[in-house]
């Protein structure tokens, strides 16, 4: 399964839609939160591909969806904003987590800054922001493969 990983979107759904286009044909988009309400709004451009979404600190008000559990081709995929984890001081409360869910890749925003790194058998990923990068990169995506043999990742620079 090829699916896309986009957060911190911030109402930027024109930008956002340029990367879900970016990415070529996905199977799934998750989304990792601020603002979840761009999911619901580009599952409405992209019918075809299945959305999910978390919600993040700027999505007060909505109810606390801050984090999801799904399984995907037999393994389990952890999705949350991170700003209950503390990622922006370190990964390990988030890393904790996804060991304590069985998750074999643990997916979260809120720093903007894009990431990816493989603590104990967990894939630690940060698609960054396709609308407002940090830590001096440009907007970003990514693209994770799943299968039942393996799992792979890469992220996309997006153009302007």
């Amino acid at each position: 399964m090829r699916i896309g990983v986009i957060s911190d979107t911030h109402r930027a759904i024109v930008l956002a839609q340029k990367a879900i286009e970016q990415m070529g044909p996905v199977d799934m988009v998750l989304h990792l939160g601020d603002n979840f309400t761009d999911a619901v709004k580009l599952a409405k451009i992209f019918p075809n591909i299945k959305f999910e979404y978390v919600m993040g600190n700027c999505d007060f008000g909505y109810g606390d969806a801050s984090e999801k559990l799904l399984e995907i081709c037999g393994r389990k995929v952890f999705m949350t904003h991170g700003h209950r984890y503390n990622v922006k001081i370190g990964y390990m409360e988030l890393y904790e987590r996804a060991k304590e869910l069985g998750a074999e890749v643990a997916l979260f925003g809120h720093t903007h800054c894009p990431m990816m790194e493989r603590l104990g058998n967990v894939h630690i990923i940060n698609p960054g922001s396709v609308s407002m990068p940090r830590c001096g990169v440009q907007r970003t995506c990514a693209i994770v493969f799943i299968d039942e043999k393996k799992i792979d990742y890469g992220m996309i620079v997006l153009e302007n």
